[in-house]
């Protein structure tokens, strides 16, 4: 935790104490609000660039980088996360993210993964801040989709298209919800 601690609000200090007790789930957080923040994505969701299932879409996006990160045996190269990402946006909204937010989004989700490894908590603290500062503000897009409005088998095809762009790992390491490797 944070030397600052004394000088957090008790909220704040409940949720460090949280993620200390369970880094997946703090993992899953940083990745959740990394791509809520991710303007080109936001705007794909909410024009629908991805046609009616754009939000399912974005929540596949979560899911995988959710399950890869914390999967993952070796080292997860920061190309590998570009790859994936550059691939999403064109194949799943016909979007070519030429902005650099692809490499900057990246970059910020490899951080979290390593900074909640180290139980470093305070890049994630300061990225939690700025969304409860912009709670009710704006419409969070990366969504539990209505499962009983969207076709299944497009269901199935999404799914089996995010696989493609994944990395294998088809054993996962974690052994319990407090440790990532």
């Amino acid at each position: 935790m944070s030397t600052r601690s004394t000088e957090m609000s008790s909220e704040a200090k409940a949720v460090l104490a949280s993620w200390a007790a369970d880094k997946v789930k703090a993992l899953e957080f940083g990745i959740r609000v990394a791509l809520d923040e991710w303007q080109i994505l936001t705007l794909a969701v909410e024009h629908r660039w991805g046609g009616q299932d754009s939000k399912l879409r974005a929540q596949y996006l979560y899911e995988d980088l959710c399950d890869w990160f914390t999967k993952a045996k070796q080292t997860i190269k920061c190309h590998q996360v570009e790859d994936l990402l550059f691939e999403v946006m064109q194949d799943d909204f016909q979007v070519e993210a030429e902005d650099g937010s692809v490499e900057r989004t990246s970059n910020l989700l490899l951080q979290l993964r390593k900074d909640v490894l180290s139980a470093k908590f305070d890049g994630l603290l300061a990225l939690w801040k700025r969304h409860k500062k912009r709670e009710g503000k704006k419409i969070q897009v990366i969504a539990q989709a209505e499962a009983d409005k969207v076709d299944p088998n497009l269901l199935e095809q999404i799914d089996e298209e995010h696989k493609a762009y994944l990395p294998n790992t088809s054993a996962p390491t974690l052994q319990n919800s407090t440790s990532l490797s």
